[in-house]
């Protein structure tokens, strides 16, 4: 399993948007991608619905994680990803 720890910056947090955006670039890789909150909730990075209600804001610390035969290179990507976005 690899991982990476972020802090949202956004004003908005994650909102549909950017968690349209979030799940369709997860979407594109085999491994089993998660986002986790501070307080324990995990989601499926790949549904959209489920990461609208983690209900991420600004400041909030995120975990995201992938497990699988892509995994280094999906985090790699998503890393980039949520900075730009996130």
């Amino acid at each position: 399993m690899t991982n990476f720890k972020y802090v949202i910056s956004v004003k908005d947090g994650l909102h549909a948007r950017n968690a349209m955006e979030l799940s369709r670039a997860a979407s594109a890789y085999k491994s089993e991608i998660t986002l986790q909150k501070e307080d324990g909730r995990k989601v499926n990075c790949k549904n959209v619905i489920s990461l609208m209600g983690l209900k991420a804001a600004q400041g909030d610390v995120v975990v995201l994680s992938a497990e699988g035969e892509d995994e280094e290179t999906a985090i790699g990507y998503l890393k980039g990803f949520l900075r730009v976005v996130l």
